[in-house]
């Protein structure tokens, strides 16, 4: 078509003065080449930026057209939906002029409607080939019609490979109406026979995508989805969800990181109202991911240039990645339907002859152009894809194995023997028990805090018992003894730490010999003169000394019983939580608790008779019982005469000869002598029997007995209880939990047990969806 009454391109052949004088930018155009070449006697001009012709057999296009091959084949798996694949989207709002991009960069004809055009993602996949010129077509469905995601991917061929360009823009409306209709099989498409089917009505926007793979000698290697045109409102009888549904659908793609945002700009409007732009800005408020294209720089008023040429140079909103300028066919050109090749060169020509771009640097004019933008988005992609590629290798081969983890804690889809699957689970879950009361598994969180939460409770139980110790003061209620009677008895040498520091938390009474002395008296009933009856007094006084036993065993006990319900149902649920919608789990749980209720019943009931028997006063640990009486009645004759001044006499006695004076040492030989001369040998020890006999030394043999006593049984019964509770409960539920799992859930029955294990829908549908992944994924690999 004839270009000469275009006032601004005019030129000659050989690229008139005009050209090579006019500002910066006209003489960065004497690059371009210009083929002129004759057809049907109407000149055609063909026109490409020197910078932009490589060698289509060079090792770099090849590897790049590798990479573009690779991420076109892990798209067509459906696996974007799991893994963050680069690519390319297109986005802008409506009328910008974002299909005649898509037309300069693809090199076809899109269909054009006014109003919305686009009403799917449209994939534009075009590849360098020597061979002809084509073009396929493909449907790829990921959602069903109420926009939730398909299990597996589907693409489908849509209709024979197109070799005439002029036959893609019918193929492409046709495939449009295809995906807004998906049930509809899609040879109705391709003869218009759908046309003819009023029900159902198409859909008014899809996630799905019509996919073009364009391959040809001139066609460059690039790879892009184009989005729906972003609106604010919707025309008379359209549905105002559409403005989400396009919003969502937009920031759905534009979300993921390795996604370049290629934002389109029509400069005849400004940019603040344009809706894409905020959009691109919400997800990336740096601009790291986006490439800015300016279009229609033709429309742009003189006042306003400067302002636009401010966003090309990236001194207005800023990009990474810069600002491109694009100038695509206007109405009246398109009407006229000029050649991809015009349009290329009226573009060049329009930026070489008009401000504020000839003026441009020639840094600047490198962004003028759309090859110069295909060149910069092919580069930019391939590096993305290459840097990326080790990542999504790595992230497929994590994600099989995390896929191939949880369906094993599924169950099997199916049992061949529903039997031995039922009393697999039982042994597997009471199996799990023994390992853990047992503490095979002192690593595992549950079984550990089983375990240190009971011998928390022990070391409770202890301490409980400890203090209720009886609290004897070896003097009379009236006496005042130096210092409390609390001190006095804080610090018995030979008992433990544990023991002296439980004594200022003693709960019992404290009893002084005249009390113990009365209580003596009370008890006589026929004992002769001088006789009383110790055994009676001491066993009432040990039985008083354990009434307070029964509360530290029982609050020990509902401790370990509260840990081990807790436990049992957190077991229950990781072995057999996957079968609650066939009730198996609810009825495992009811027959647990059924047992740890009669366990714990029965184990009540020999604790109970544990501390009964207690109240029966014996022991063969003889020496132990003796060598704590001797130490008690030591302890409280020690204190009894220092209360009443004793002690100081008693000392001299107990002193050494190194420490006595002369004097002194010579008196106690000299009395030693006499009484040996009256047949009376002794030592100066020997002499301190000769002090006045103490009327409370009966109390004080009973006081010591009992408080030996309470030594020697309390630290049997801190062993007895936790045994008890350990054997007759604990280490019982594993045994008694199999046995009634193996005969209230009726094992024996093929059919009872299919019931049981029967797959739920939810678990069903998980299944589904991990396998549907694993195999997105393995394709992919």
């Amino acid at each position: 078509m004839p270009l000469e009454g275009d006032p601004y391109f005019s030129f000659d052949n050989g690229l008139g003065s005009a050209a090579e004088t006019e500002g910066t930018c006209s003489l960065s155009f004497r690059r371009i080449i210009l083929t002129v070449f004759h057809v049907s006697e109407n000149v055609q001009y063909r026109a490409y930026y020197q910078e932009s012709i490589l060698s289509a057999e060079s090792t770099y296009a090849r590897q790049r057209r590798s990479l573009l091959d690779i991420l076109s084949r892990l798209h067509s798996t459906g696996v974007q939906k799991d893994i963050d694949l680069p690519q390319i989207v297109v986005i802008g709002s409506q009328s910008v002029g974002k299909s005649s991009l898509i037309e300069s960069m693809s090199g076809v004809t899109l269909p054009r409607d006014t109003g919305t055009c686009t009403r799917c993602p449209l994939e534009c996949r075009l590849e360098y080939s020597p061979e002809k010129w084509s073009c396929q077509v493909f449907l790829r469905f990921e959602c069903d019609t109420d926009g939730r995601p398909l299990d597996q991917v589907k693409e489908i061929n849509f209709g024979p490979i197109i070799t005439d360009k002029s036959g893609v823009e019918l193929r492409l409306r046709r495939a449009q109406r295809a995906i807004l209709r998906p049930s509809l099989e899609s040879e109705l498409f391709l003869r218009d026979d759908d046309l003819a089917i009023i029900e159902p009505p198409p859909l008014s926007f899809s996630r799905n995508c019509v996919c073009m793979r364009i391959m040809g000698p001139e066609v460059p290697d690039l790879y892009f989805f184009d989005l729906p045109g972003v609106i604010a409102n919707v025309r008379e009888g359209g549905d105002v969800k559409d403005i989400e549904l396009i919003r969502h659908m937009v920031i759905d793609y534009i979300s993921r990181p390795s996604c370049l945002i290629l934002l389109v700009v029509s400069c005849e409007t400004d940019f603040e109202n344009q809706g894409a732009g905020r959009l691109a800005f919400e997800v990336d408020p740096e601009g790291d991911r986006i490439v800015g294209v300016l279009t229609k720089p033709d429309r742009i008023e003189h006042a306003t240039g400067e302002k636009w040429a401010a966003v090309l140079r990236n001194e207005e909103n800023r990009l990474a990645n810069g600002w491109f300028c694009v100038r695509q066919p206007d109405p009246k050109e398109l009407k006229q339907k000029i050649t991809w090749e015009e349009a290329r060169l009226r573009e060049v020509l329009f930026f070489s002859h008009q401000e504020p771009w000839k003026s441009l640097p020639d840094r600047h004019c490198r962004r003028l152009g759309s090859m110069n933008l295909i060149r910069f988005l092919s580069r930019l992609l391939s590096k993305m894809i290459a840097i990326r590629l080790p990542d999504i290798e790595r992230e497929i081969s994590i994600g099989l194995d995390d896929l191939n983890r949880r369906l094993k804690e599924l169950p099997p889809p199916k049992y061949t023997d529903p039997s031995g699957e039922l009393i697999g689970l039982i042994f597997e879950f009471t199996s799990a028990i023994s390992r853990d009361v047992r503490g095979l598994t002192r690593f595992d969180p549950m079984s550990r805090k089983l375990l240190q939460g009971i011998r928390s409770a022990q070391l409770k139980l202890k301490s409980s018992i400890m203090r209720t110790a009886p609290r004897f003061c070896p003097w009379e209620q009236s006496d005042t003894p130096p210092g409390s009677p609390r001190s006095a008895m804080s610090k018995p040498s030979f008992l433990s730490k544990e023991e002296i520091s439980s004594f200022e938390e003693r709960t019992g009474r404290i009893m002084y010999l005249d009390e113990v002395m009365e209580f003596i008296e009370q008890a006589i009933t026929r004992e002769l003169p001088g006789d009383y009856p110790t055994f009676a007094v001491k066993e009432e006084l040990i039985k008083t000394s354990m009434k307070g036993w029964g509360k530290p065993m029982l609050e020990y006990f509902e401790t370990v019983r509260g840990l081990m319900a807790q436990y049992l149902k957190a077991l229950v649920d990781i072995h057999f939580g996957m079968h609650m919608h066939s009730g198996l789990h609810a009825k495992v749980m009811s027959i647990v608790r059924d047992q740890l209720r009669n366990l714990s019943d029965k184990a009540m009931q020999h604790l109970n008779s544990l501390l009964s028997v207690e109240g029966l006063p014996f022991t063969l640990n003889h020496s132990q019982l003796r060598e704590y009486k001797e130490a008690f009645l030591a302890h409280y004759k020690d204190i009894r005469r220092r209360s009443k001044g004793q002690d100081a006499i008693v000392r001299r006695f107990q002193d050494s000869e190194a420490v006595l004076s002369t004097q002194f040492r010579n008196d106690l030989t000299d009395l030693t002598e006499l009484l040996q001369r009256f047949g009376l040998p002794c030592t100066p020890t020997d002499l301190q029997r000769l002090l006045p006999e103490d009327k409370f030394d009966p109390a004080l043999d009973i006081i010591a007995t009992v408080r030996a006593y309470f030594e020697v049984a309390f630290r049997r019964f801190i062993d007895l209880v936790p045994l008890v509770v350990d054997s007759e409960f604990v280490r019982f539920v594993e045994g008694s939990a199999r046995t009634s799992l193996i005969v209230e859930l009726d094992v024996r029955s093929t059919d009872r047990c299919a019931l049981w294990l029967q797959d739920s829908p939810e678990v069903v549908a998980r299944r589904k969806e991990l396998l549907a992944t694993k195999q997105r994924l393995e394709s992919a690999k």
